[in-house]
């Protein structure tokens, strides 16, 4: 249930982001684009310890822990969001 959650989650997002885009809304595009890859990094986490980060905080203490690429692929974008 929490998969197909955050599958629709980041599908939402993502698809909300190419809207943003088109219409030239650059802001409200990366924050749509990033909310969309934290969905998928929440689905990954899911996916491999069985539980899903409940805040920014667990996220990137789960991810900088266990699965350090997703950690730098979230960290480096996090400043634009």
């Amino acid at each position: 249930m929490k998969e197909e959650i955050l599958e629709k989650t980041a599908r939402e997002y993502f698809e909300s982001a190419e809207d943003e885009l088109k219409k030239g809304r650059y802001n409200s595009a990366v924050v749509l684009f990033f909310k969309s890859l934290v969905a998928l990094a929440d689905l990954y986490v899911l996916q491999k310890t069985g539980k899903a980060p409940s805040s920014h905080t667990s996220r990137f203490r789960v991810t900088q822990d266990k699965f350090p690429d997703v950690f730098d692929l979230l960290d480096k974008d996090f400043p634009f969001y």
